[in-house]
């Protein structure tokens, strides 16, 4: 998740932020949506990507950046978002998105 410069493209921003913090590029980008993440409290919209066909590298953090990676099964993934031990809001919309869309393709 990152800040999008003003007029940015929304995708722009997210692959400029896997790479910056993950280190990965995707050849494959699929849109999940976007939500309110504080409605009432603030206008922040996050939209959300699925990122296919991926490329390892090295992250780039920015300099104010701590970024911690764990690199999970999918069924891990779901599994933590369902019993609790993920509850980071925008990580459990995104996973619950992509397992949407990746449902209908099965």
């Amino acid at each position: 998740a990152g800040q999008r410069e003003a007029g940015e493209d929304p995708l722009h921003t997210a692959q400029r932020e896997l790479v910056g913090e993950a280190g990965v590029r995707a050849a494959v980008w699929e849109p999940l949506g976007s939500a309110f993440m504080t409605p009432g409290v603030c206008d922040e919209v996050i939209n959300f990507y699925l990122a296919r066909t991926l490329t390892e590298g090295a992250p780039r953090p920015e300099s104010h950046e701590w970024l911690e990676h764990h690199w999970l099964p999918w069924d891990q993934a779901l599994a933590w978002s369902r019993d609790g031990t993920l509850r980071d809001a925008k990580s459990l919309v995104g996973l619950h998105l992509a397992a949407a869309l990746l449902e209908r393709f099965r």
